[in-house]
């Protein structure tokens, strides 16, 4: 049809949210998103366009365009044929302003180049500067490849508490996912 996947993607994520917030047991004022690899990049660009989040953090899939594709491959789904001539990721990032942002990676990830990343995170720091509030931007780089680590889950649990002005856990309780123990 010539629409992008990417396209589909993000209006899905804006009609999920509009459905979330028909439903009584969800505050509006603590809606945040998180995922990883692919659910990450929809993460970053929701977050771009979508005021009622409050919060983000996408993880393993901020880089820049340049790293990437010097390094690696994107799935299509982080793509758009002309994606270069609105921005890379670091303006994407910035587009969230002023609503916080943790962006996770790892540092062995071969997929989203930790360069990249780093780079993506500093223009969006870079950015949010400019209008008063570069704290709002953080980056968390963890020795890891492309994977969801226990560090970098407790660290954006906390991180989205802090966000939405609940209490800290004393720890967080274990998934019934695979442990760090057990991916490395």
């Amino acid at each position: 049809t010539g629409t992008e996947l990417m396209a589909l993607e993000l209006y899905d994520n804006v009609r999920c949210l509009d459905y979330l917030l028909t439903r009584p047991d969800v505050d509006a004022e603590r809606l945040g998103m998180m995922g990883i690899s692919g659910g990450g990049s929809q993460t970053l660009y929701t977050a771009a366009v979508e005021p009622r989040l409050k919060a983000a953090s996408p993880t393993c899939a901020v880089t820049t365009f340049r790293a990437d594709l010097a390094d690696t491959t994107m799935c299509v789904c982080e793509l758009a044929h002309d994606i270069l001539t609105v921005g890379d990721h670091g303006l994407f990032l910035a587009m969230a302003y002023p609503r916080p942002l943790l962006v996770v990676n790892g540092a062995r990830d071969p997929i989203f180049p930790i360069a990249g990343a780093r780079s993506a995170s500093a223009q969006a720091k870079r950015l949010y500067a400019a209008g008063g509030r570069p704290e709002a931007v953080e980056f968390a780089e963890y020795d890891a490849p492309h994977d969801w680590t226990d560090a970098m889950l407790d660290r954006q649990i906390g991180w989205f508490r802090r966000q939405f002005g609940l209490p800290e856990l004393a720890s967080v309780p274990a998934a019934d996912g695979p442990r760090d123990a057990d991916l490395f």
